[in-house]
């Protein structure tokens, strides 16, 4: 991502009132201005997360100048998931500033995933939450309280600047960071997507939440 999409994307969150910012990949800190985007994070008073698989802790510099960045670090390193995995070093993410996760629990449908041959047991789809919370509250009081419950990861910014309905490869764009706040919400409140095959797991409750029925009309 360039850091020009990176500030509209900062931009984005801000009109949207998202609380924090999650910073991930592929392997975020491999980028050559990972340091310079978070210290924009801060400036802006976010609240930042950074997902990583946890290489950063092969490169003492690296490691000792992020425990000091002033935010949490999320390790995920599962060999289902990674060509490498890093238990070897499992001793150093043994620190206040880093959550350490080796087994996901919960898989969703992608393309890693399917590449990978693993069995899906995710129920719902990742834009769920989203997408019924903006039908009834609207934009950005939805993010408000989706933030306030910790759901975090919708919507999603990818490298070309488009936003996403989740953070997944399946998940329906809907618009640019440089689109309006009044264009994202239309475009969130109107999607009809099953990407991710998983509507079929919804009830009737829950589709009548995000406006559709099981037949797929409104």
């Amino acid at each position: 991502m360039k850091m020009s999409t990176f500030r509209k994307a900062l931009d984005f969150a801000e009109e949207i009132w998202s609380p924090m910012i999650l910073v991930s990949g592929g392997e975020p800190t491999e980028h050559p201005r990972f340091f310079d985007f978070l210290d924009e994070v801060r400036d802006r008073m976010f609240v930042a997360v950074v997902c990583s698989n946890g290489s950063f802790a092969l490169d003492n510099a690296m490691y000792d100048r992020l425990s000091l960045a002033g935010v949490r670090v999320q390790v995920t390193s599962d060999a289902r998931f990674y060509p490498r995995n890093f238990d070897f070093i499992r001793h150093r993410f043994n620190a206040p500033w880093i959550v350490f996760e080796d087994h996901i629990r919960t898989v969703f449908p992608c393309s890693r995933v399917e590449k990978n041959g693993l069995e899906v047991n995710r129920r719902f789809s990742a834009c769920f939450n989203l997408r019924s919370a903006v039908r009834s509250l609207g934009l950005k009081q939805a993010m408000f309280i989706l933030g306030m419950k910790g759901r975090v990861c919708s919507p999603s910014v990818d490298v070309d600047g488009s936003v996403r309905m989740g953070e997944m490869d399946t998940c329906h764009r809907i618009g640019f960071v440089g689109d309006s706040k009044k264009t994202i919400e239309k475009n969130i409140v109107g999607v009809k997507c099953d990407r991710c095959g998983l509507k079929k797991n919804l009830s009737p409750e829950h589709l009548e939440a995000i406006g559709e029925v099981k037949d797929g009309s409104r």
